[in-house]
């Protein structure tokens, strides 16, 4: 979608979900530390885990072990494919050293996110071509741009709950006990330092 706004990041808090998506990727980071210390490990599972963040993002209440399995399934046969893809972003990583990285973060980044996204989604719809019964896993029919919408409409999302559309509540008139004062501020002093 075009004019997807930045409080988009913070869906899976406004859905009361970003723990489970938090272990997904924390696990995700862990087991590909520890694949990269084998030889060749390392670079077969970076490729084969490629689309759990997109699959947890699609449908944070799935277990990892699922997520894991259904990226792999995904991504068989498809390695190669995704190999080439980061090939032809070889040329924009370079011109990312000789700015010092500072094209990095305003123009490759995004760039390759929506990359990566246009490519989960066409191994998405072949996954569901050629099984249907991943539908129950894959159950967000709105990811698919063109239907004349130019925001992902959030209000139709499966987990969108509209009472915990206030997700940020303050209480400024709490009362705090001299423990919590103390613990404060030896954090707050500790943090300043």
């Amino acid at each position: 979608y075009k004019e997807t706004r930045f409080e988009r990041i913070l869906f899976p808090w406004r859905v009361k979900r970003w723990r489970n998506v938090s272990l997904i990727m924390f696990k995700k980071s862990l087991l590909l530390l520890l694949w990269d210390l084998t030889i060749v490990g390392g670079w077969i599972k970076r490729y084969s885990y490629q689309m759990v963040p997109y699959l947890a993002a699609e449908n944070p209440d799935m277990d990892h072990r699922e997520i894991f399995r259904l990226s792999m399934e995904m991504m068989r046969g498809n390695k190669f494919r995704a190999f080439v893809l980061d090939l032809s972003l070889t040329g924009w990583y370079l011109l990312n050293i000789l700015t010092l990285g500072i094209l990095r973060y305003f123009f490759i980044l995004p760039y390759t996110e929506v990359i990566y996204g246009k490519l989960y989604l066409s191994l998405r719809e072949e996954a569901l071509a050629q099984r249907p019964e991943l539908a129950r896993y894959m159950n967000d029919r709105l990811l698919c741009p063109g239907n004349g919408v130019p925001e992902y409409p959030v209000e139709s999302y499966p987990l969108y709950n509209p009472a915990v559309k206030r997700w940020i509540r303050i209480h400024y008139d709490r009362k705090y006990s001299w423990t919590s004062l103390v613990l404060m501020f030896f954090t707050f002093s500790f943090i300043g330092w």
